[in-house]
């Protein structure tokens, strides 16, 4: 794989899983955030709808119950009482505030009660106003806004009718967001983390990976992980993100709404026992002879009535008011549960310690059993009459909404990974088809069959934990053991046993959690939950250091096949550092060279040269590898003996990850026979086979090169065109092989006379050309023509015989007679059947007017 390729098959990656940590994290929190808002516009309304309730039975009761000497009216009495509650609490949560009041005759609004924040230089404005306005027009419930103070708010709101009242109670939205900040920050945090750890993940799966080197094959493309399970690593990855992103946020918040909801039951008891107080004091005062049981049993029964308007708060939440009676604990109302008598409980039992500390004069919160069993969370509070109060709500309805919450973002964050897995697959599909298309050397392992004992050993694991797990369904110790079961897979032969064994184990897990599920018990599925979560990931990178074992096993398999393919290869291999540095050489290279291991180990390639390849075939050599391209072309070296010798050379350079050259591999073949083959051919194709002399084709190449120089440099080149005289009869009485021997002569005495730059080529029959480049005038020509027939004219001897030929020369020049090469010859073949028409043995030059 090129670094383009790498760039972008691993790029998308990290976008993705920071789009999925980014989406599930807004999801989770916004789908709590609305959750949450709910629960507090219900607590909050609960809060103020409870003492409107308080007030209205307390209204009934000093309507018909207040002595005639009791200077206040009823409405004067009750509203008395409870605007001595609010003095004595003026906050609600940490941010807070009640508001109490009625219209005048001219029907403006008069504050009863109001907060030290309302000043003449700030009065009352925005929601507050509002929100009192609809309820005193019967109004009841909850809206958000601004309130005086420039603050978002939440208002809930409720009537007084029975003192033409309307009370609101607020409390900022900033307190109520200031939880969810922080769950973002951490589920954020969590994710940036989880997302750092799937690309060191997915860095490993590359790197298990077998990607193509840079003259595109691969060793091996099955030794490590497939794309398909790349892509499957991908969806575990970003499902670990949105599991661990959904439970870090709605623990948090959970955590955080725990103790809200503390706040809220310790919130709701206070107010309530206040006003309870308030009214306790006062029918102390006033309401001594208007009730049979005195004043503490006006007080009572005034709460009983206010409680009996409703069946409680929320889903389970209620009020329960009791006393003590020697060593028992009498329950005088159950709000949820009037239809059972009253009862009596043991005053050292732990089941009513709520009740018990409201008895002893404390206030606080109990989390725990009550005397029916259920686990509640508990506010209590004594009464100034000798009783005590407790608020308490089961705690599965404080659990619901995130169980809720977090099923519906489970959801969302399914459709997430679809979408991205779907966005991943389009993104790297070019890049997946380009890598499919590298060809490959299969390099499969033998499999192993799986021992008998192993799998005996496993089923009576699995067996063993399995009936643990039947006997202790609820705790998680059961469920934890399925991990050893899943670490068996590491002994297995394949890898996809460790996820076989991994769907097994979840399989019967599921089975033993439905067969002992139970309604009420939560904790038994956050456990089996969080087992099977540990269960995957154990099993996934069981299965990924699986997988870089066996593609070591495999690629130690495959360079085993590559060395001895190497060795035994014929062609020479040499591979050296960056520096040039010979640090392996095969035995074909061995035999080329004729030097020994020890002899080329360590030393620069240089041993071999010969000094007869040209110096800038090597300057290109260096300069393409150097690029990290590969080179290839033909070097002449020297054996340890001093023979020289052909090779075809090709040197690639092997290159890192960041594109580093870190060896070069040269490719030598010995090539010496084909190009003395080569040489022989092209010397039968250009020169005559009889005397050795350039054939009529090289005879014209080299004139054509001629007259280019001559161009170039302004010279004259001659061209001398020789027939022999006399040969005819040689053949005829002496036989061709003596005039073969003639020719041969003939041959070596023209080249005797000429300068090696010049050329002696024979055209054919008894015909030969010469030709002159360089010479500097005519005369030149001349000299040599005269040289040649006197040579010529010299008897030739074969063995007992003389010879006597003599010569016919015909000169035509370059540029006077012509500028193309076969113009120069037909001229000078033209001069020379001029002579052989007169006299012979002589020579001339083309008569440009003839």
């Amino acid at each position: 794989m090129n670094r383009k390729s790498y760039i972008h098959t691993r790029l998308p990656f990290v976008p993705i899983m920071l789009m999925v940590g980014l989406l599930v994290t807004i999801a989770s929190i916004g789908v709590q955030y609305r959750i949450s808002m709910h629960i507090e516009q219900a607590k909050t309304l609960e809060l103020i709808e409870g003492q409107a309730r308080l007030v209205a039975a307390i209204f009934r009761f000093d309507s018909q119950h207040s002595s005639d000497a009791n200077p206040l009216g009823a409405k004067e009495a009750t509203l008395s009482q409870l605007l001595k509650t609010f003095s004595q609490r003026e906050k609600l949560f940490y941010s807070g505030e009640v508001l109490l009041a009625h219209r005048n005759e001219q029907l403006e609004l008069i504050l009863d009660y109001s907060p030290s924040s309302i000043t003449a230089s700030q009065p009352l404005s925005g929601v507050s106003e509002h929100a009192l306005n609809l309820a005193l027009e019967g109004g009841s419930g909850n809206i958000f806004g601004i309130d005086h103070r420039g603050q978002k708010v939440l208002v809930a709101y409720t009537p007084l009718p029975d003192l033409d009242r309307g009370l609101v109670a607020k409390v900022d939205i900033q307190e109520l967001r200031k939880p969810f900040i922080y769950a973002s920050l951490i589920a954020t945090g969590v994710s940036l983390l989880i997302v750092a750890l799937g690309s060191l993940l997915f860095n490993q799966i590359r790197l298990l990976k077998i990607s193509s080197n840079k003259r595109g094959g691969i060793l091996d493309r099955h030794s490590g992980i497939k794309e398909y399970e790349r892509f499957f690593y991908l969806v575990i990855v970003m499902a670990v993100i949105c599991i661990t992103v959904n439970l870090c946020s709605a623990i948090s918040l959970y955590h955080s709404s725990y103790e809200r909801h503390q706040e809220y039951l310790l919130e709701l008891i206070s107010s309530q026992a206040k006003l309870i107080d308030s009214v306790a004091e006062f029918d102390a005062i006033h309401s001594q002879q208007d009730h049979p049981d005195g004043a503490r049993g006006a007080t009572l029964s005034q709460v009983i009535d206010a409680y009996s308007q409703s069946l409680g708060f929320g889903i389970t939440g209620e009020y329960v008011i009791g006393h003590r009676s020697g060593d028992y604990i009498d329950i005088d109302f159950h709000q949820r549960h009037r239809d059972i008598p009253s009862s009596q409980l043991s005053y050292f039992s732990n089941e009513v310690e709520p009740m018990r500390q409201a008895l002893k004069g404390a206030f606080g919160i109990f989390i725990g059993p009550n005397h029916l069993g259920q686990q509640v969370m508990a506010a209590y509070a004594p009464l100034q009459i000798g009783y005590g109060l407790v608020a308490k709500m089961d705690l599965a309805e404080i659990r619901a909404p995130f169980i809720r919450g977090s099923i519906v973002t489970g959801c969302i964050a399914l459709c997430i990974i679809i979408i991205a897995s779907v966005l991943l697959a389009r993104m790297t599909r070019p890049f997946q088809k380009q890598q499919t298309d590298i060809p490959f050397i299969n390099s499969q392992l033998p499999l192993r069959p799986t021992p008998i004992s192993l799998l005996f050993f496993t089923g009576i694991l699995i067996l063993g934990i399995l009936t643990f797990d039947i006997f202790a369904p609820l705790h998680i110790d059961g469920d934890i053991l399925y991990v050893a079961v899943v670490t068996m897979g590491w002994w297995f032969p394949q890898r996809r046993h460790i996820l076989i064994l991994a769907t097994v184990v979840t399989i019967l897990s599921l089975t033993i959690f439905f067969i002992n599920f139970e309604v009420e018990s939560w904790e038994s599925l956050i456990n089996r939950g969080y087992s099977l979560f540990v269960v995957w990931v154990t099993a996934l990178t069981l299965n990924l250091a699986k997988a870089s074992d066996v593609a070591r096993d495999k690629q130690a398999y495959s360079l085993k096949k590559l060395s001895l393919a190497v060795e035994h290869s014929p062609t020479g291999v040499m591979i050296t550092d960056i520096n040039g540095i010979i640090e392996y050489v095969n035995p074909s290279l061995l035999d080329n060279s004729e030097y020994s291991v020890e002899e080329m180990i360590g030393k620069s390639p240089n041993i071999l040269h010969s000094g007869e390849t040209p110096k800038p075939v090597f300057v290109e050599m260096w300069s393409t590898i150097s690029r990290g391209k590969m080179w290839t072309g033909e070097i002449i070296n020297r054996k340890k003996n001093g023979d020289l010798y052909w090779e075809k050379t090709s040197i690639f350079p092997i290159l890192s990850e960041q594109e580093e050259v870190q060896n070069f591999v040269c490719l030598k073949e010995n090539i010496t026979q084909r190009k003395l083959a080569q040489e022989a051919l092209q010397h039968k194709a250009t020169h005559d086979v009889l005397t050795g002399l350039p054939n009529a084709y090289l005879g014209k190449d080299r004139l054509d090169n001629a007259i280019a120089r001559a161009r170039r440099e302004t010279g004259i080149v001659a061209v001398l065109f020789i027939d022999l005289d006399g040969f005819k009869a040689v053949n005829d009485t002496f036989g061709h092989d003596i005039g073969d021997f003639v020719l041969q002569q003939v041959a070596t005495r023209l080249k005797q006379i000429v300068r090696e730059v010049d050329t002696v080529a024979r055209i054919g029959g008894d015909e030969f050309l010469i030709i002159l480049g360089d010479i500097n005038q005519t005369l030149d020509a001349e000299l040599v023509s005269k040289k040649i027939i006197h040579t010529l004219c010299q008897p030739f001897i074969f063995s007992e015989n003389t010879i006597a030929i003599g010569s016919s020369i015909g000169i035509a020049l370059y540029p006077e007679h012509g500028d193309q090469s076969s113009q120069l010859i037909k001229r000078a073949d033209m001069a020379m059947y001029s002579i052989k028409r007169g006299e012979k043995n002589n020579y001339c030059f083309f008569d440009i007017s003839e």
